[in-house]
């Protein structure tokens, strides 16, 4: 099952370098992490993260991964299995780098951190930044 923002939006995105962004997924049942997706709309290095809501724990993750012009499937670090409940699934870029998005959806959470690609994922993020308004071309594919 996919869960999250799968058919191409028509905007791309500018994602500035040194985020940690993304957006809230809600997951229907007790699933297995099978990937991450993403549609990029450039060439960048990518680490793609799923955190637990409130606050904000890390679940999965995967390695940094090369993105292309396409739609894309990352698998995880490890294939872990999650209640059903809201999740975020967040990304951080090697570079400058967009992916589809939308702005439609005025009340679309967004939630991000200043992190750099280099270093290690937080286990937990107290303190999110926040703002609302966009829907980004991620999503989390579970068995």
């Amino acid at each position: 099952m996919n869960i999250g923002h799968t058919i191409a939006f028509e905007s791309k995105s500018r994602h500035t370098l040194g985020f940690l962004l993304g957006s809230a997924i809600v997951v229907p049942t007790l699933s297995t992490i099978a990937s991450f997706g993403v549609i990029s709309r450039s060439s960048a290095r990518v680490v793609m993260a799923l955190y637990a809501d409130a606050p904000m724990t890390l679940v999965a993750f995967t390695e940094p991964a090369q993105l292309h012009d396409a739609e894309q499937t990352i698998r995880p670090t490890i294939h872990e299995t999650i209640e059903p409940g809201t999740y975020w699934l967040l990304a951080v870029f090697d570079r400058r780098a967009s992916v589809g998005f939308d702005m439609t959806d005025k009340t679309a959470p967004v939630r991000y951190i200043p992190h750099p690609f280099q270093r290690a994922l937080p286990e937990r993020i107290e303190s999110p930044m926040r703002y609302t308004g966009q829907r980004f071309n991620f999503w989390l594919v579970t068995e």
